[in-house]
């Protein structure tokens, strides 16, 4: 009667849940529990495994309901009761141990590593996923051509699940022999159901390659990246095509994430066009879905709409398309800022931070196209954006971000100065300056050289702007902190000190050469003029036919005058 009464409240649970109403779902599991946790302590060593087996299913039932709530320790204690009391039965039955309860155990162990994932402790989430990988692996053995396919669909999830933390933490080579493992199963599975190898099944399978894919490109075999990017895209298409209006919008977003991966790969490449047509597609079906959607259409899936609009602008900026560039990053920038309104304090750091890249992308656009004020007003967006972070966030506050709001510091005073606001850029330098001399005091050796780069350009030019206003000492200064930065990373980066690199090198030279010689001294400037020439032969030697005419007619200019001043 009370096993009964507890299998009545299970069923139900089960029902509530289907339709939504987790909270009795959870009162009735709870109810189910209690009756059989008494009949356990009632009966002792008469409780059945059967019994037993269903008081573990509903642990591991409510668990999951926790888990959906965001109540991680809750859904852990549950997940840690169901797993012991299956652990028991194991021991206890041997090889009478069912597969159907050890399949249930090796997914109690899984969701466990899914709610220790989120709670931050990979390594504990990777010993599970690798218990259950244990059991699956061994009703595999165990069954062989009888493994049923929902198993065997269940040992490729966790694999995919395994590749995903050990590539976070930087295992590639492991993390692709799990992709690979997923993807092998999936693909038998494939083989074997035929029409019946279902759509979550499909989408799974290409997330697999998606996954693989991205790890690849991480390694740098782009390549092997765009394969596995195009098996996840031609999957997904097919899902599209056979749904049709039943395609789910969950796979409908991850379909516009392999076109954006893609995109992503074949600007790499240098395939513009390509990377133009792949954004425009994941542009489409995003915007479709928000027009399907309305307001079920989620934060993170209008973040990543703009996300694409901003990629598509990056590609048409640097095609020349400036009018379109602007249009896009206009676009991503209403979807971030009507974000920011709805969300109010929910509107997290990250895109903010994007929001701030988007108006610093379009203020670039406008600085080029000579429309200074609009420049300056989407600078200012961004500067007050990341300022606002870095009060918010402290500690926290990102090494990659103040370099973007240095970068943002030094982009409006270039503005100020072309505008002849000198004293407005040299505050702008100099809060650049502060910044990147902070983060290099801060992060030492770890110092990243584009961050070095940045922090001499700065330097220079703010030499420049002091040179200027007649303020020849400062200058000088200015250069010789550029110089000196520019010089380190030359001897730190040997061959991979970029040409652009030694550009700007020669020229804060040849600039602190004018000022040298400005100042009647003779010797030290054509020393530098020296260097300058040289650094640019240099580049010129590794660069060959692809040395810029620009800088040809420099050097030119300078070896000219060098000659003249030694005539």
């Amino acid at each position: 009667m009370a096993d009964n009464m507890a299998v009545a409240y299970g069923n139900r649970g089960n029902v509530l849940l289907d339709k939504g109403d987790a909270t009795a779902a959870l009162v009735d599991y709870g109810r189910a529990i209690a009756i059989r946790e008494a009949l356990r302590e009632q009966l002792g060593a008469q409780f059945s495994p059967d019994s037993a087996d269903k008081l573990a299913a509903a642990y591991f039932n409510r668990g999951n309901v926790f888990s959906d709530q965001g109540d991680a320790t809750a859904a852990l204690e549950d997940y840690e009761r169901a797993i012991a009391i299956w652990e028991a039965l194991r021991e206890q039955l041997g090889g009478e141990f069912s597969p159907d309860m050890a399949d249930n155990m090796a997914s109690a162990y899984v969701n466990r590593g899914n709610a220790l994932l989120k709670q931050g402790d990979a390594t504990a989430a990777l010993e599970d996923y690798g218990r259950a990988i244990a059991i699956w692996e061994g009703l595999r053995a165990q069954l062989g051509a009888q493994l049923p396919p929902a198993m065997a669909d269940n040992l490729a999830r966790v694999y995919t699940n395994r590749g995903t933390v050990l590539s976070g933490q930087g295992g590639a080579t492991a993390a692709l022999e799990a992709y690979e493992r997923a993807i092998a199963i999936w693909e038998a599975l494939r083989e074997q159901l035929g029409a019946q190898f279902s759509p979550e099944m499909g989408n799974n399978l290409a997330s697999a390659y998606m996954s693989r894919g991205l790890t690849l490109f991480g390694q740098g075999d782009a390549t092997a990246a765009l394969e596995d990017y195009g098996r996840a895209i031609a999957i997904r298409e097919a899902l599209r095509e056979q749904l049709g209006g039943e395609f789910p919008p969950a796979m409908a977003d991850n379909l516009a994430s392999a076109y954006v991966n893609r995109g992503n790969a074949l600007r790499d490449k240098g395939d513009a066009t390509a990377a133009l047509a792949d954004y425009g597609r994941v542009i489409a079906i995003r915007e479709a879905l928000r027009e399907q959607l309305g307001g079920e259409f989620s934060p993170d899936t209008a973040d990543n709409l703009a996300s694409a609009y901003m990629k598509r602008g990056y590609v048409l900026s640097d095609k020349g398309d400036a009018a379109a560039a602007v249009a896009d990053y206009g676009r991503a920038i209403a979807i971030r800022e009507a974000l920011r309104e709805q969300l109010g304090a929910q509107f997290s750091p990250d895109p903010a931070d994007t929001l701030a890249s988007a108006y610093v992308n379009r203020g670039n656009v406008f600085s080029d196209q000579g429309d200074a004020a609009a420049a300056l007003a989407d600078y200012a967006q961004a500067i007050a954006i990341w300022e606002a972070l870095r009060e918010q966030l402290g500690a926290q506050f990102s090494s990659d971000t103040a370099d973007n709001l240095a970068r943002a510091y030094v982009n409006r005073g270039n503005v100020f100065s072309d505008q002849g606001d000198a004293a407005a850029a040299l505050e702008d330098y100099a809060r650049a300056i502060a910044m990147w001399e902070a983060l290099r005091e801060q992060l030492g050796a770890q110092f990243p050289s584009a961050m070095a780069n940045n922090l001499a350009s700065a330097y220079t030019n703010r030499g420049l702007t002091l040179r200027g206003q007649g303020c020849a000492t400062a200058a000088l200064e200015a250069y010789e902190r550029a110089i000196a930065i520019w010089e380190a990373l030359r001897e730190q980066l040997g061959a991979q000190f970029s040409p652009d690199m030694a550009h700007y090198l020669a020229t804060v030279y040849s600039s602190r050469g004018d000022v040298l010689s400005g100042q009647g001294d003779a010797a030290p400037s054509l020393e530098d003029y020296g260097r300058a020439i040289a650094v640019w032969n240099e580049a010129e030697n590794r660069m060959r036919d692809n040395f810029p005419p620009d800088w040809r007619r420099r050097r030119d200019a300078l070896m000219q005058k060098l000659n003249a001043i030694a005539q």
